[in-house]
């Protein structure tokens, strides 16, 4: 019994994301998968999920053969795929997640005491008899750990599963709970299922899995029993030769004094972080998924509160128990990861998306001044080269690219912002838009009086955009380099390894 991915090719129109990947899953086994942000696992997921069709290659379970796969016959054929985004329900109980949409039924009605004794069973047969866990308690009510669990249970729960895939499941946990739910993966492999196990953290591989592939550039750069890889070898065979991007245009200023000044800041996922940044400086804070970057940013903009700490905004300290709106009121704007979710009005039109907090200082509501609306849009959309430049068109009739465009020209057109916040702020966009992002904050008209301080998960967009950068790790800053010129290899070490290679690193 194997399951066998072969030479799987993955096109999205001229660019070719997967060449030609194999890989051999055994049975009992736990399967590390690795790779540095664009390495092509998140499209092999989804060709083996049913998402998307591979091109070319083949995918094979205990004999059986298949060039694609829909999520129907992905599911009938026990791939199960658990992702970072869980697809639990918050309002309804774990056992009625476990069972959702194959809810057992006694006649018209569905069978609840049954579901009830067999997420029971389930939660016992799958976490452990000390799991603690009800099978009558709201998934809302969880912490994220549990949450993770009752994800497994519900995959695991379903009848014929061979394939367990699961999507960076420690992230966000912390180190007691991620090692909980590695004795679950264990026990999960242990019973005979396939585990594909996808994860940045080099710990994680070298504690629970038995073997590795590494995917770099949509290729199989490695593929090794554990036993046989080093850490360093493993981190070169992530990162490869990275050759040096070329650096948008430069303002061509020396940093001006302190804007933003934070000292000890602790909240949720990160603590005793301290760091600088000076009029017409970009400043980046790369890290990966579950470092605590997005948290850090949202914290700083008030959206959560801190728990230690200070930040200050020219000298002057913001509240602890801020909010957005005196965040604002401090000079902090932050542009969100998840524009769709957070940022975005998508039946506005774009004028009103752009203009939505510069109303008011645009004059009174009832003596509202068209002129100067019409003349505010047009610098903002001219400033980041939107297109359609048409202040009339609802939000949603944009590409992803120019409304990550509306939401940056919303705090470029709103008078006083001089901390600007950005969370991933070329995720998900054409190169085109990202090259015009770039340029945009580079100019001396967004640097002039401000600072930017960005996250990313991506070495070629701080090597491109920022003048320094902060190396986040599991919510610690365990570094501070210079971003030109930019060690990418020591960039990325320093994320997967964390403290085990700060010895030596000394703060610009």
């Amino acid at each position: 019994m194997t399951f066998v991915i072969d030479g799987v090719r993955k096109s999205y129109g001229t660019h070719e994301v997967l060449k030609s990947v194999s890989l051999r899953c055994e049975p009992g086994r736990v399967h590390a998968l690795l790779g540095a942000n664009g390495a092509g696992k998140s499209t092999l997921i989804k060709c083996l999920s049913g998402a998307h069709a591979p091109d070319a290659g083949t995918i094979q379970l205990d004999g059986e053969v298949w060039t694609s796969l829909t999520p129907q016959q992905a599911a009938e054929a026990g791939i199960s795929v658990i992702y970072q985004h869980l697809s639990l329900v918050a309002s309804l109980s774990i056992s009625d997640n476990v069972f959702l949409g194959r809810e057992l039924r006694r006649g018209p009605l569905v069978n609840r005491a049954e579901q009830r004794r067999r997420t029971r069973q389930a939660l016992d047969d799958v976490l452990g008899p000390s799991h603690g866990l009800s099978e009558d308690a709201l998934v809302g009510d969880l912490p994220i750990a549990a949450q993770q669990l009752v994800e497994i249970v519900k995959a695991t729960s379903r009848p014929g599963i061979r394939v367990l895939i699961l999507d960076e499941p420690t992230a966000a946990l912390s180190d007691r709970e991620a090692s909980r739910l590695k004795g679950v993966v264990r026990r999960i492999a242990a019973s005979g299922v396939h585990v594909l196990f996808i994860t940045h953290i080099l710990g994680d591989v070298f504690d629970l899995c038995d073997r590795i592939t590494v995917l770099r550039d949509g290729v199989v750069a490695l593929d090794e029993p554990v036993g046989a890889v080093r850490p360093d070898q493993l981190t070169e065979a992530i990162t490869g030769r990275l050759p040096a991007p070329r650096r948008t245009t430069s303002t061509g200023t020396s940093p001006g004094a302190p804007l933003l000044t934070v000292s000890g800041l602790g909240g949720d996922r990160f603590r005793d972080v301290t760091l600088t940044a000076h009029e017409g400086e970009i400043v980046g804070v790369f890290g990966l998924v579950g470092s605590g970057r997005s948290e850090l940013l949202e914290t700083l903009y008030g959206a959560r509160r801190a728990d230690t700490g200070t930040v200050a905004v020219a000298g002057r300290t913001v509240p602890r128990r801020a909010s957005p709106r005196a965040a604002l009121r401090a000079g902090i704007a932050l542009v969100p990861g998840d524009r769709g979710q957070q940022a975005i009005f998508a039946d506005l039109t774009a004028a009103e998306n752009v203009l939505q907090p510069a109303f008011a200082q645009l004059g009174p509501p009832l003596l509202r001044d068209r002129g100067a609306e019409r003349d505010r849009f047009a610098a903002g959309a001219e400033q980041v080269r939107l297109h359609p430049a048409d202040p009339g068109l609802p939000a949603r009739s944009f590409s992803g690219g120019n409304q990550q465009k509306l939401v940056l020209s919303r705090w470029l057109a709103y008078r006083g912002v001089r901390v600007l916040l950005l969370d991933e702020p070329t995720q998900g966009i054409d190169v085109g838009a990202r090259a015009d992002i770039y340029r945009t904050l580079r100019s001396s008209e967004v640097l002039g009086g401000r600072t930017v301080v960005f996250t990313t998960s991506d070495p070629d967009e701080v090597a491109l955009l920022a003048d320094r950068v902060f190396v986040l790790v599991r919510g610690r800053i365990v570094a501070e380099l210079p971003a030109a010129p930019l060690d990418r290899n020591r960039l990325l070490k320093l994320a997967h390894l964390g403290t085990a290679l700060t010895e030596g690193v000394s703060r610009a």
